[in-house]
């Protein structure tokens, strides 16, 4: 009760509801605070820890924690509010470390393993890492042709992230030439004096250039066994993994 020179007036007492906002990870988008005085007057804040406030909104800065008092100074009707405080955990953001896929002939030296990072925010970039993974994989230069995993070690840290790690692949090709015939179909029937067309398509499953060659038709009696020659057809130069056709001869 308040006394004045013109009586008496009644100062009325507050409570502030301030709900936590719960655990958040760094990089999140800022947020916007909603506590609320019993007494319908605005709510002030202030923040300490990996964060800040600007009137209504945090902004978080860290991993960590994070800790926002919520007050109301009151006014002529109203006496000031008991702070509330909020203290809340900040996690870590996580980074992705990715081996990256790699190829090579079989008998050629192991390439260099390689990675890339990913996930990083609030415009951060490589700079904040430190250290160097090492990566490995089980092949060696004798390996048959085949896929290899690509491997990466933790020696990595940054503050306000965490990692995790994916693994990469490593293709060991034929070293040699080799081209196969796909998709080979035969129009007409197989007689004599009867003209045939054959389409089929050639393609280079080797490790290295194939160079100007040949395929060839025979008429067979038992799908194995070349009885009788019946043409070719040129195929050309083909880089490792390359198609030629489909082509009708």
């Amino acid at each position: 009760v308040q006394v004045s020179g013109t009586g008496v007036s009644t100062i009325q007492a507050q409570t502030i509801s301030f709900s936590s906002p719960g655990p958040q990870s760094y990089g999140v988008a800022p947020l916007t605070l909603t506590a609320t005085a019993s007494s319908g007057l605005a709510v002030s804040y202030s923040a300490s820890g990996n964060c800040t406030v600007s009137a209504s909104v945090l902004t978080i800065t860290g991993a960590g924690s994070c800790t926002v008092t919520a007050s109301q100074a009151g006014d002529a009707s109203y006496s000031p509010a008991s702070d509330v405080q909020q203290q809340f955990t900040i996690n870590p953001a996580y980074l992705a470390v990715t081996a990256n896929n790699q190829t090579m002939a079989s008998g050629a030296a192991i390439p260099s393993l390689t990675y890339t990072i990913t996930g990083f925010v609030n415009g951060d970039s490589s700079s904040v890492v430190s250290g160097t993974p090492s990566c490995t994989t089980t092949a060696t230069s004798s390996s048959a042709a085949g896929a290899y995993p690509i491997t990466c070690t933790r020696a990595l840290a940054a503050t306000n992230y965490s990692f995790n790690f994916f693994s990469g692949t490593l293709t060991i090709t034929s070293a040699g030439v080799d081209l196969i015939e796909q998709n080979v179909s035969v129009s007409g029937t197989p007689a004599a004096g009867v003209a045939m067309q054959v389409t089929e398509t050639a393609q280079n499953v080797g490790g290295s250039t194939a160079a100007n060659s040949y395929t060839g038709f025979y008429l067979s009696t038992d799908g194995v066994t070349r009885n009788t020659y019946l043409g070719n057809r040129a195929v050309p130069l083909l880089d490792a993994g390359v198609f030629s056709g489909p082509v009708t001869t």
